[in-house]
């Protein structure tokens, strides 16, 4: 064969090579939306909260009701949780603790249990705590359940505590068959209105007493 027909046969491979490669049509596009993103509370009282699958789910919603909302989020990750408490007064000292509980309910396989605690007994100086979920913890792992109420973590804080919640979360797209949300609170909803974008309390069930968000509309 000559050169001639072996350039004429490169050119043809390269040609299908290329269709392959997509340059012949549009490439595969992955269209699911993931933001990173971070929430911001302060404690309302000298309490333990307690944060389960479905409050971080639920912690950013869109109300389509007075009494009904759908989930900004399908899934989410926690990536950290940053802790400051008030600065010890008076040589009294200033306490946050943390746990991370271990494997979700019904399994039995998960990382041990994780708890910390910092103390401050200056009232220059203030009780810090930075902790990311234990590897392969369930808080590690994506949250995706509809309706979850397992206890991912607990804080006992202080009045006036500062929490900063730093997740990653995939958008919510549509609804699933007989137009259901696919991404419907397992909260509930008093009072909303619709087409508003609210934040939780964390957990909302114990309302203001405990995280609340020191932005935009809380319910």
């Amino acid at each position: 064969m000559n050169r001639g027909a072996n350039a004429a046969l490169a050119t043809v491979g390269n040609f299908f090579s290329g269709a392959r490669r997509g340059h012949a049509r549009p490439p595969t596009v992955n269209f699911t939306k993931t933001v990173a993103y971070v929430t911001r509370y302060t404690m309302g009282s000298n309490s333990l909260a307690l944060l389960r699958v479905d409050d971080i789910l639920d912690s950013f919603f869109v109300a389509n009701a007075a009494t009904s909302g759908l989930r900004i989020f399908s899934a989410v990750k926690i990536r950290k949780i940053e802790i400051w408490g008030p600065p010890g007064d008076g040589g009294s000292a200033s306490t946050v603790s943390f746990t991370w509980y271990n494997e979700a309910s019904g399994q039995d396989v998960g990382a041990p249990s994780q708890v910390l605690t910092d103390t401050s007994v200056s009232p220059n100086d203030v009780p810090h705590l930075c902790v990311e979920p234990p590897k392969n913890s369930s808080a590690a792992m994506w949250l995706s359940t509809t309706a979850n109420t397992d206890t991912l973590c607990a804080m006992i804080l202080p009045f006036g505590s500062v929490v900063d919640i730093h997740l990653v979360g995939t958008i919510a797209e549509g609804a699933v068959g007989g137009g259901t949300p696919q991404n419907a609170v397992a909260r509930t909803v008093a009072g909303a209105t619709a087409g508003v974008m609210y934040s939780s309390y964390m957990p909302p069930s114990v309302g203001a007493t405990a995280l609340t968000p020191i932005i935009g509309s809380v319910l």
